[in-house]
């Protein structure tokens, strides 16, 4: 009995090495044909090689290196023009793994470039919005939805590629509170997502209105700028939108509401290019932006011209005017001072800006002058800056933009607005903090960035609690 237990076990261990031996076996095997493969790849030997991938497939079909071969073997499919093949290999792949997600999104997404390649954008977006259904992480999410649009900008569908980015930003705040939170991610880039938030969503927004532009969707174009500018009112992104949404309104003879917008672009536009280089890609980004987001100087002039033809329209109470009352030298003028002080040569800016603010008959030398005072900040000169600004701040109140009001009057309101803003910064700098409370005061509900000044100015007067309880409102608006 005992001799009879001892053969059933001698033949149950052969039986289960002979079972190791065979899987280690085949393992070798498809290991070996998959290294031969790869080689025959590296020589540009297709053909051979997708040979030894479909051996793979047939032989060892349950095994790891099948897996990785039909990455391979579809490749090599297409570099032999056998491109129905390459699709089908990654179809079956779908179907046989369709349990493991991670595979299956390492698939889709091999299957989304084949179809870019072939300029079947519909079927790649198609891939892409289905590894979307599945638990992904932040980067890859926003990868995905670049990847949507791109597809849809390649096919001329700009109202889909807008549409796409508002069903993200829609998403966004989930996604960042999310990987704000978790902790395999480094606390650097987790912080840095959280300070981007509203750059991100105001680049976004920029793009949303750009792409319904293109697409010729107005209506959705001015509620995407009318968002962003409204949220978002000192961000780079929103400058040409301020343009946009003026030239709108100037299109409906709405000029006393568009020269707000008008002064807000140029302005905005206005000041040094940032020459320093950046070393980390995500502060590139702000730079780029600060650079880029501008009008140009030709644009400066053409608003220039149209701001002219208003004033004058309105003082001569609907008589019409000529553009070419407007001299070619004084557009041109305009915009080459913008030049000079887009290169920092912020000297020779101020002599042209004072030439134009010499002349009588221009309406628009009110604004030469704010300018004169604005050049004189960024050369650091807030001195001589507040000087420039006396005769536009006699009035101590900020009075409100009325429906009475003539255009000249709202224009010069407007910019009185920006000239409270500059002394304040200026007293500021100089140390005047008491002065430049007085006129941040004014503006603070305005513009965030001059309630954060006036915080300061009251943090460093030893306003501790009017500090506290104004940086605590800047806090909730984050």
């Amino acid at each position: 009995m005992i001799k009879t237990i001892s053969i059933c076990l001698f033949l149950l261990m052969v039986a289960v090495n002979s079972v190791t031996f065979g899987e280690m076996t085949q393992a070798q095997g498809a290991q070996t044909l998959l290294q031969e493969a790869r080689k025959l790849i590296t020589e540009e030997k297709y053909q051979e090689a997708s040979e030894q991938l479909e051996t793979i497939q047939k032989q060892f079909p349950d095994s790891p290196q099948a897996k990785d071969a039909v990455f391979l073997l579809a490749a090599s499919y297409v570099k032999i023009e056998q491109t129905e093949k390459a699709e089908s290999t990654y179809l079956n792949a779908l179907d046989k793994y369709h349990n493991d997600t991670a595979y299956v999104n390492r698939i889709r997404n091999a299957l989304a470039d084949f179809y870019i390649s072939q300029k079947q954008h519909e079927k790649s977006i198609e891939q892409f919005q289905l590894i979307l259904q599945t638990e992904l992480n932040y980067k890859t999410v926003l990868s995905l939805y670049e990847k949507i649009v791109s597809g849809y900008i390649a096919m001329d569908q700009t109202d889909k590629a807008a549409d796409t980015l508002r069903t993200l930003l829609e998403e966004y705040p989930g996604l960042v509170d999310k990987y704000s939170t978790d902790t395999s991610v480094i606390q650097y880039h987790r912080l840095r997502t959280q300070v981007d938030k509203d750059s991100f969503t105001a680049e976004t927004t920029s793009r949303i209105a750009s792409f319904y532009e293109k697409s010729n969707h107005p209506d959705l174009v001015n509620a995407a700028y009318e968002l962003l500018t409204e949220k978002f009112p000192e961000s780079p992104y929103s400058i040409k939108g301020f343009r946009w949404l003026a030239d709108n309104l100037s299109t409906h003879n709405k000029y006393a509401e568009a020269i707000p917008f008008y002064l807000k672009s140029i302005i905005g536009s206005t000041k040094p290019l940032y020459s320093f280089k950046a070393r980390l890609p995500e502060n590139r980004i702000h730079l780029d932006a600060f650079n880029k987001e501008r009008l140009t100087s030709s644009e400066i002039g053409k608003i220039v011209r149209d701001l002219y033809v208003f004033l004058e329209k309105d003082k001569k109470t609907g008589l019409g005017i000529s553009e070419s009352e407007l001299s070619t030298n004084t557009q041109l003028s305009w915009e080459k001072a913008h030049k000079f002080v887009e290169l920092n040569q912020i000297d020779k800016a101020i002599v042209i800006y004072q030439e134009i603010s010499q002349e009588t008959q221009n309406p628009l030398g009110f604004l030469a002058r704010y300018f004169i005072s604005l050049c004189l900040y960024y050369q650091g000169n807030d001195r001589d800056a507040v000087a420039e600004l006396t005769s536009f701040l006699e009035d101590e109140s900020l009075k409100e933009i009325t429906s009475k009001d003539t255009l000249e009057q709202v224009f010069e309101k407007t910019l009185n607005i920006y000239a409270s803003a500059l002394a304040g910064y200026c007293y500021f700098n100089l140390g005047n903090y008491g002065k430049a409370e007085e006129f941040l005061k004014k503006i603070s509900e305005k513009s965030l960035t001059a309630a954060y000044k006036l915080a300061q100015a009251y943090e460093f007067q030893g306003k501790v609690q009017e500090a506290r309880s104004l940086y605590g409102k800047l806090d909730l608006l984050a």
